[in-house]
């Protein structure tokens, strides 16, 4: 007999879970004392991965599921009397040393793709995008939320996923690929819900059945979002820059989100403002080597999976970026330093097309910029420092079989 029908009789079978249905949503804080919880089918069967692959956890892990027309309800209750619960607190989307639960949810139901829920016993957020079986990407965030609290035995979680967050088609009863992972810091064990061997391929593929969601609908397919931003910024003479006192700024603009189908998304964004994504880490760079920073803008995050190739080709934090300053004469000073260049308008179209084929395809265009020079006689000039820029990039891909898949990647960049 082969080896590889060898390997699939050694996975062990795909657990289930149902989910129960709730008129009243559970109130969000940590604690599992909702009536609700109490009445919706319990998953215990963990098994160990780390350190004993195979083995009964050291400590019993319970969880459940409840479900309205807006969210999916996860409760994780964590018994740990065997060791202490490890909490630390850090920024959002950062790893830390701690106890922890994880939920990844795949509801397109391909065995391909998932979308990942983390939350530590101190009530820290991590979420993931899983694509491809196996690749994952960090950078994707979505707005959802998750309590932690202290229990008599352990500790306990809730985390509220919003469904739309979530890509799905309308169907009388849903049923969703699903894995939970509970990490214990002290033991340094990590259980799994649907077992996956070490020695296994695959991650989504792998996932156990969440079961029993029903009268799911999809969410309207056009979702429009104006804006306006007021800002006041201050300039003190920093270096070599001039400029002083302070700056008062409006802008408006347009986000647009289009759902053709549950498998297709066009996103399109006028003078996008991208004041409440989270500023970056600050990080000392000694090497003659640029820093990649990851990508935080929801824009550039949506479909992020389609364009991810194993070499990474496509870099968006460059689009938008602020331009370097422009070389300086004897005397001159730069009376303020450039700013990220304004976005006009962008595309970006991603999904599957069917049969296997997956199409992802961005367009952008950023304004010129000129910076004001102060010279050593006192006068004061415009001079270029970034030119009207088109940034346009085209993906496509077909799936070989159930875990391969060829694809071309082309970019262009256009300066006026």
């Amino acid at each position: 007999m082969p080896l590889f029908p060898l390997l699939l009789l050694a996975l062990p079978a795909a657990p289930q879970l149902a989910a129960m249905r709730v008129e009243e949503a559970p109130a969000l804080d940590g604690k599992l004392d909702d009536a609700a919880w109490s009445r919706a089918e319990a998953g215990t069967a963990f098994t160990q991965k780390l350190p004993d692959p195979g083995k009964a956890p050291g400590e019993k892990t319970t969880v459940r599921i409840l479900y309205d027309a807006e969210n999916i309800y996860v409760g994780v209750a964590c018994t740990q009397t065997q060791s202490p619960v490890v909490s630390r607190l850090t920024r959002r989307d950062r790893w830390v040393e701690a106890d922890s639960v994880s939920i990844a949810i795949d509801s397109r139901g391909d065995g391909k793709s998932a979308f990942e829920f983390s939350v530590n016993a101190a009530g820290v957020l991590y979420d993931t995008l899983h694509f491809n079986d196996t690749d994952q990407s960090t950078d994707w965030d979505e707005v959802w939320e998750a309590k932690s609290a202290r229990t008599m035995g352990g500790w306990s979680a809730e985390i509220r996923i919003p469904l739309r967050t979530l890509r799905f088609a309308t169907r009388p009863t849903q049923t969703f690929g699903l894995q939970v992972r509970r990490y214990v810091s002290e033991r340094q064990e990590l259980d799994e819900w649907a077992f996956i061997p070490r020695d296994a391929g695959g991650e989504v593929s792998h996932y156990g059945k969440l079961v029993g969601l029903e009268g799911l609908e999809a969410k309207a397919p056009l979702e429009l979002r104006p804006f306006v931003v007021g800002a006041l910024r201050r300039h003190d003479p920093i270096g070599s820059e001039l400029a002083r006192g302070f700056e008062p700024r409006l802008s408006a603009g347009l986000d647009l989100k289009w759902h053709p189908s549950q498998s297709l998304t066009l996103d399109a964004a006028l003078l996008p403002d991208f004041g409440q994504v989270e500023a970056d880490q600050v990080i000392l760079n000694l090497t003659t080597f640029e820093q990649l920073y990851p990508e935080k803008r929801p824009f550039f995050l949506e479909g992020i999976e389609t364009f991810a190739t194993p070499f990474q080709l496509l870099y968006t934090r460059r689009i938008g970026r602020a331009p370097d300053a422009p070389a300086l004469g004897p005397g001159e000073a730069l009376v303020r330093r450039p700013e990220p260049s304004t976005l006009y308008g962008a595309a970006k179209l991603v999904g599957d097309l069917g049969h296997g084929v997956s199409v992802g395809e961005l367009v952008a265009v950023t304004g010129s910029q000129s910076v004001e020079v102060e010279a050593a006689d006192g006068t004061h000039s415009e001079r270029p420092a970034d030119a009207t820029t088109t940034y346009k990039a085209l993906r496509l891909k077909k799936d070989l079989g159930s875990n391969g898949h060829v694809g071309l990647l082309a970019l262009a960049t256009n300066r006026l």
